[in-house]
């Protein structure tokens, strides 16, 4: 039998991400934790539910942690067989040169013109506030830091790359800004 199931109250704790499994084409939604990578079960409204869910999958042999969204409690399952999907340059993807975005060997896209992104608010599942972002070719970037200059940018990026995520980097007064990619977010209209 596995321990009781973690419920993690903060983002902090863990990494969105999409990973492939074995028995499936298509990526899954997941989070990691401490290296271990939890696919999506469901969400449900009320904690009870979730912690009685999480606990028959514990009798079960299954791992299972909880997160706490504004949409009710979302329960995840280990995978132990899963590996992190990150997205592929196609040969269809607009190169570099096309889009006029530099890409650096961080793989952080580095934004030189203002006219390459938006500003926008967004909402993720797990969290209850709005987060700054930007939008980029249809996509949405979470504030992450802000950082002197070029190179502590790209160090930045390339740390946030090596756990899984992508980034793009844009010029401000104060310094480079890095901006980290929300698969789940949603554009925040009440604020437009």
């Amino acid at each position: 039998m596995n321990p009781p199931p973690r419920i993690l109250e903060s983002r902090t704790q863990y990494q969105p991400c999409h990973i492939r499994v074995p028995d499936l084409d298509a990526r899954v939604a997941a989070i990691r934790v401490n290296g271990k990578f939890y696919s999506l079960l469901k969400l449900v409204k009320e904690r009870q539910q979730a912690l009685e869910i999480a606990n028959r999958l514990a009798n079960k042999g299954e791992e299972a942690v909880i997160t706490a969204t504004i949409k009710g409690d979302a329960i995840w399952v280990l995978e132990r067989e899963a590996y992190l999907d990150l997205p592929a340059q196609t040969d269809s993807a607009p190169t570099a040169q096309a889009t006029g975005i530099k890409t650096s060997p961080a793989t952080a896209k580095v934004l030189e013109s203002r006219n390459q992104y938006r500003p926008c608010h967004i909402r993720v599942p797990d969290l209850e506030h709005r987060l700054s972002a930007i939008a980029v070719e249809g996509q949405y970037y979470s504030f992450f830091k802000v950082v002197k200059d070029r190179a502590q940018a790209l160090e930045v990026a390339a740390r946030l790359s090596r756990r899984g995520d992508q980034t793009v980097i844009t010029s401000s007064v104060k310094g480079d800004v890095v901006w980290v990619l929300e698969l789940d977010a949603e554009l925040d209209f009440r604020h437009l």
